[in-house]
């Protein structure tokens, strides 16, 4: 390249030279974010570049850029930093600012400066709270007093327990649980073997072309009974809810089943015997709730007047053969 001569180029060089042993010497300022030392040498090495020319030259320029990129790439790791105090340089800094002249330290100048930092009223200084003129008044602890009991504990008699022993069996104890088991599964049987048998009766009087299209659809709801009719007891809530509860073993015992159809309601029918794996193979578990309102709507949509299972006059939730009337006060 023309224009440029070989004592210029040698004094390029020298300042390349120059400014690579300032960014040795003065790497721990250029590092420092807070320093100037970095910029300053990146400027000095941008006005260099623009006068060269050669290749020479511009090796010195790339060795030099390649400092500076190192010391900026210092810089950013510092700033991402989280800092760090060093408890010797505190301590020098501290010494440096509040130091007397005879090396002694001054510790009224750093209270001081530190008590800007704390909102709290100067001290040695007293003042009044409240009127000047308010006398003070103790306040008087009244004497404590023995709580009296009342006249009706006083005089009431002791109540010795029951013994237990000498009560008879009511239908509520656990030994009644699987009479009543024991009858719900003879009732379904039953009932459930009459409505198969209705079912037949009714397809054969059926022509012969719609005989095997009724057989098919039996098949699905062969021998269901309606289960309303079945678990619910008009006359008692509770007697409905153990129904349902002493219902839900036979269900896990495999021994019936239940569905719900869009059409007819709730549907149950007895199964019959099956074994332990194919009893473990279809057991879901459903959890269902069922107020005493809900009882009463549901009885009272059906006209239910009396199901299938007999009302249970040995309960104590039912002595005497109360009813339950339904009122339609409560109703939505």
């Amino acid at each position: 390249m023309d224009g440029q001569t070989e004592e210029e180029r040698r004094k390029i060089r020298q300042s390349y030279r120059e400014l690579q042993k300032e960014l040795v010497t003065n790497g721990e300022k250029m590092e420092d974010p807070d320093e100037e030392a970095f910029h300053g040498a990146r400027k000095k090495n941008n006005k260099l570049f623009k006068g060269v020319q050669y290749t020479r030259e511009a090796v010195l320029d790339g060795e030099n850029l390649e400092m500076i990129a190192n010391k900026a790439v210092t810089q950013a790791d510092r700033l991402m930093e989280v800092p760090r105090y060093d408890p010797i340089k505190f301590q020098q800094k501290l010494k440096s600012h509040f130091s007397t002249g005879r090396g002694q330290f001054d510790w009224l100048s750093l209270g001081k400066a530190a008590s800007v930092c704390f909102n709290m009223p100067p001290t040695n200084v007293s003042f009044l709270s409240g009127p000047l003129q308010a006398d003070y008044e103790p306040k008087q602890k009244k004497a404590r007093q023995a709580r009296k009991k009342p006249a009706e504990e006083s005089d009431a008699e002791e109540e010795e327990p029951e013994d237990v022993k000498k009560q008879e069996r009511s239908a509520d104890n656990l030994s009644e649980v699987e009479k009543n088991i024991k009858e719900l599964y003879k009732v379904l049987k039953k009932k459930c073997h009459q409505e198969q048998k209705n079912q037949v009766e009714q397809i054969a009087e059926l022509p012969e072309d719609e005989q095997q299209e009724a057989r098919k659809e039996l098949r699905e709801t062969e021998g269901e009974i309606d289960g309303l009719q079945y678990l619910f007891n008009p006359n008692s809530f509770t007697q409905t809810v153990e129904n349902l509860f002493h219902f839900s073993f036979m269900i896990k015992d495999g021994r019936a089943s239940m569905r719900l159809d869009d059409e007819t309601g709730l549907r149950v029918r007895h199964v019959g015997d099956v074994d332990g794996d194919q009893r473990a193979d279809g057991t879901r578990q459903t959890i269902t709730s069922l107020s005493m309102r809900d009882w009463r709507k549901l009885t009272k949509a059906h006209g239910m007047e009396e199901g299938y299972l007999k009302h249970r006059v040995g309960s104590r939730h039912s002595r005497g053969n109360r009813s339950v009337v339904v009122d339609d006060s409560d109703e939505e």
